[in-house]
């Protein structure tokens, strides 16, 4: 069984995520910003709650945008070098064979532009990640196709967090219980 499939089966990802959790409220800026590079590298979990809620919560949106697109990228910068240099063997036992048939296709199919929907949307980044690196693909325009696509994502993501933080909840749900 493939590593990853472990982690979404049964109480692990719940003990996962309270874990994550824990990172993000007592670490603050630098819990967020691991666990956006843990989701670059491996974490079946998305960055993508934490940013809401540390920008619900008050964390400085601007700041925190700046370090999950840091983060986020990083880990895709690790994600990348291990496909590079660990190859297929290490992505079969962390993501299975079949994760790596399907990553194949998408990005023969894709290329640079198969690496901007991965950060721009659902498709599993870390897994695309992995496979442009063993694929060799540039660098440069793996990096920037990443930056691309991450960026607009974390943006919407912060400034939802942050616009719905600000609603005042209290005085809104007040008038009905």
């Amino acid at each position: 069984m493939p590593v990853a499939c472990f982690l979404y089966t049964g109480g692990m990802r719940a003990k996962l995520f309270s874990f994550l959790q824990y990172l993000v409220g007592s670490f603050g800026y630098f819990g967020v910003f691991t666990v956006a590079i843990l989701e670059g590298i491996f974490l079946p979990i998305p960055v993508d709650p934490f940013l809401f809620f540390a920008a619900a919560l008050g964390m400085n949106v601007h700041f925190l945008v700046w370090v999950v697109i840091a983060g986020s990228l990083l880990g895709g910068c690790l994600s990348y070098l291990g496909g590079y240099y660990l190859g297929k063997p290490v992505f079969y036992r962390l993501f299975g064979k079949k994760a790596f048939k399907k990553g194949e296709e998408y990005i023969c199919r894709y290329g640079a532009f198969g690496v901007f929907l991965a950060a721009l949307t659902p498709i599993p980044y870390n897994i695309t990640c992995w496979i442009v690196g063993i694929f060799r693909m540039n660098f440069a325009t793996f990096f920037f196709s990443a930056l691309l696509g991450r960026t607009p994502r974390i943006l919407l993501v912060a400034y939802a967090g942050y616009f719905v933080g600000r609603i005042p909840w209290g005085s809104i749900l007040g008038r009905f219980f």
